[in-house]
């Protein structure tokens, strides 16, 4: 359900999690990513600060072993 822009040269993914939202009733990327922090422990950026409100920012600058972790906690 989500739509993620492939970076060209940095290490973060642009996500459109707009049917997320939906599904889970929330209102902005925002609301997504408070949740995520709050519930799982992920942290993600807001697209709301790129100018993207249905949109999440994640880094993939850890380990391979922190990202598979996060995907699991997701």
């Amino acid at each position: 359900g989500f739509t993620v822009t492939k970076p060209d040269a940095a290490f973060y993914l642009w996500i459109d999690v707009a049917p997320v939202l939906k599904k889970l009733s929330m209102k902005s990327g925002a609301d997504l990513a408070t949740m995520l922090m709050e519930k799982h422990q992920v942290v993600v950026v807001p697209g709301d600060e790129f100018g993207g409100t249905t949109s999440i920012r994640i880094s993939f600058a850890c380990s391979r072993a922190s990202i598979d972790k996060a995907v699991e906690r997701i």
